[in-house]
């Protein structure tokens, strides 16, 4: 830490130098200048640090950009928490008391690839816990203006954007989609019990005539609104985009004050379609030199939830899967920079097919970051952001061919850079708990 001064700090945060060529045109004069890492005077040491940082494929974060996002991740928090009773326990413990796998079919994923469809995939039951639970949360992302949890930030020029009124529709879908990724409570039974139509009609019928000057027959109301739900239920869904969304954009991209914290008005609207785990785990790359505002949200939520593999339903022996430090001991913080799984792996969310000697082991080769210390010790929430998996990685979604040789096991290759006092000293983490 004491090599690395305020400026390299405020140069290198948010900076993605191994997946953007602008951002690595934009280190690149500071560092040959020594104005980055000026304390660190050694070539080749200063060659081994250009080479990790031309890695480095996920935004670099600082304590000053988590904090940021931690602003961002208070409201979804919230949101989270209509669906259990009130406790003092986090929103990951919590969850996992109210997860009962209620409508999941043994070695089954329910994965939501859309807001109103869903698709399966094969998996092991202890994977349904965890892929439900990332994908609520990336419902509150793409929600939260509807739920009551304020507003996007507001684009220079535009004028700031009004807190929307909650939507009883997407609260009722809200209940629904946890329902069917196995949670359950009295919370989830009533947002699901109640009747968003009917309510959104009544409020359409109120704000017709004033209440001070006109009223409606009791009678007539209720029919009324009665008819106007059921002309509600005529509506024919659209069907999704099947657009695939670039990581790389031409021109300049998201500025570096738009890669953290609360998303602004124009990256929420653009990227609303976006944020399911189909897709971030599937992106597109693109062409152009700039980040994508979809690409700072994937690194945003990998870093905070981690990027990983379900496992097998033939995964029945968890030696077969490789673990780092911080897939058994939660004390442990990710690196700030780390370079393990590189932008082309392979998608975890895709069926990848068994092999065919039955005598084979199957087993999981893990190139992807290691699991939060939400995954292991939810008293801490959320971690702090790491680039350990990269955005644009193989994904785990898709199919994978299994070593045919029964001798083969799979490996995980863990090739870090240079680690801050902060990657072997926990005592120095901040940990911040969601409530």
């Amino acid at each position: 830490m004491q090599s690395t001064g305020p400026g390299t700090v405020e140069a290198l945060q948010l900076r993605a130098p191994g997946f953007s060529q602008q951002d690595l045109a934009a280190l690149e004069t500071p560092f040959r200048a020594r104005r980055l890492f000026p304390a660190i005077q050694n070539q080749q040491y200063r060659s081994e640090i250009w080479n990790n940082l031309q890695k480095e494929k996920r935004l670099i974060p600082s304590l000053w950009s988590f904090f940021e996002d931690i602003k961002f991740l208070k409201g979804p928090a919230k949101i989270m928490r209509h669906l259990f009773a009130k406790t003092e326990l986090t929103v990951y413990r919590a969850m996992e008391e109210i997860f009962t796998a209620c409508n999941q079919n043994e070695d089954e994923l329910v994965l939501q690839n859309s807001e109103r469809s869903f698709r399966s995939k094969s998996g092991r039951s202890v994977d349904q816990f965890k892929f439900g639970y990332w994908q609520l949360w990336l419902y509150t992302w793409r929600h939260f203006t509807k739920l009551g949890q304020g507003c996007p930030r507001k684009e220079e020029g535009e004028d700031t954007p009004v807190p929307k009124e909650p939507d009883p529709t997407i609260w009722h879908w809200f209940g629904a989609l946890a329902d069917k990724l196995g949670f359950e409570s009295d919370q989830i039974s009533e947002l699901m019990s109640s009747e968003p139509d009917k309510e959104t009609a009544r409020k359409a019928l109120l704000m017709g005539r004033c209440h001070r000057y006109f009223q409606y027959d009791q009678t007539d109301f209720e029919r009324f609104q009665s008819r106007i739900a059921d002309m509600y239920k005529t509506a024919i869904p659209t069907s999704p985009t099947s657009v695939r969304p670039s990581l790389l954009v031409d021109g300049p991209g998201e500025a570096l004050q738009r890669r953290c914290g609360r998303t602004f008005r124009r990256a929420y609207a653009d990227d609303q379609d976006f944020l399911f785990l189909d897709v971030l785990y599937d992106p597109r790359l693109g062409e152009g030199k700039g980040i994508s505002s979809v690409y700072v949200r994937a690194s945003v939520f990998f870093a905070f939830f981690g990027k990983h593999r379900p496992s097998s339903p033939m995964d029945t022996d968890p030696s077969h899967r490789p673990s780092s430090p911080m897939d058994t001991d939660p004390s442990i913080q990710p690196r700030v920079l780390d370079s393990n799984s590189q932008v082309g792996e392979e998608n975890p969310l895709q069926t990848r097919p068994q092999p065919q000697n039955s005598r084979t082991n199957s087993q999981t080769t893990l190139s992807h970051i290691p699991s939060s210390p939400m995954d292991t010790n939810p008293s801490i929430q959320p971690r702090i952001p790491d680039s350990n998996s990269q955005i644009g990685e193989e994904n785990p979604l898709q199919t994978r061919p299994q070593p045919q040789n029964g001798g083969t096991s799979s490996q995980a290759t863990l090739s870090h850079t240079p680690s801050s006092p902060m990657d072997t000293n926990p005592s120095i983490q901040p940990r911040i708990s969601l409530r």
